[in-house]
């Protein structure tokens, strides 16, 4: 008799680990679902931002009441390279801190392929607060790479580095702890 509870206390064990095992493994296609979903609803409401603010500068305006974009129909006389440029342009910084520096060599690379031009039109008009943009390079750094902030003011201003002016990275120094 003890024998056969023995058996039967095994089982019911098995039966619990099993359980435990699928739950487990449900739960976590369960959470990365969502986090996939998470992210899908993230990258949405960038574009839908990109988007808003393109259009805007593209000769559109935006309504909060209907959320709905309604395009001014009329010829531009700016090159659609140009455009192409800033779209992509806007794309970056809000995805990536950049320099306008660096956001114009990325717009010239082999991998954009933008002339001069565009990629100058692009920096000029892109909706962008570069101080801003480099508080967020200085977070970066300062959370990846220890360093003192003169070797972060190095790392922000040199041209191998990150590129920012020396106004926008002492802003960035002064200010990167309160953001």
């Amino acid at each position: 008799m003890e024998q056969y509870n023995e058996k039967k206390v095994k089982k019911v064990e098995y039966v619990v680990v099993i359980c435990l095992i699928v739950f487990t493994i449900f739960a976590g296609l369960y959470l990365k679902n969502e986090r996939i979903q998470m992210i899908e609803r993230v990258q949405t409401m960038q574009e839908e931002k990109i988007y808003m603010m393109t259009t805007n500068l593209f000769g559109g305006t935006y309504s909060t009441q209907t959320n709905q974009i309604t395009p001014h129909y009329h010829e531009s006389s700016t090159p659609i390279e140009c455009l192409s440029a800033l779209y992509s342009a806007q794309k970056y910084v809000l995805t990536m801190p950049l320099s306008k520096q660096r956001l114009y060599f990325q717009l010239v690379s082999p991998i954009e392929g933008y002339s001069h031009e565009a990629a100058k039109f692009a920096v000029e008009h892109v909706i962008v607060d570069w101080d801003k943009q480099a508080i967020k390079s200085a977070k970066v750094y300062m959370q990846y790479m220890p360093m003192t902030r003169r070797q972060l003011m190095t790392q922000l201003t040199s041209e191998t580095g990150e590129a920012f002016t020396h106004e926008q990275a002492a802003y960035a120094i002064a200010n990167v702890d309160k953001y």
